[in-house]
């Protein structure tokens, strides 16, 4: 299993990172959001998705929440 860096930011944040990787790729404003809006999409849907099979696992008790002091 490999390990996940846990990072903190605002979805404000997020949103800036990602169109500032846009920007030299796509020039027009709207198709800029536009795919920024569908890069932002799929990367909360796929969290929705781990977060529900996470759910599932520890309602069988196949899976354990770690609680960290950070």
């Amino acid at each position: 299993m490999h390990q996940r860096k846990m990072i903190t930011t605002t979805l404000g944040e997020l949103i800036v990172a990602v169109t500032d990787e846009v920007n030299p790729y796509i020039h027009d404003p709207s198709g800029k959001y536009a795919i920024v809006c569908i890069i932002l999409s799929d990367l909360l849907a796929h969290d929705r998705v781990r977060l529900h099979r996470l759910a599932q696992q520890l309602e069988q008790g196949e899976a354990e929440i770690q609680v960290s002091d950070s």
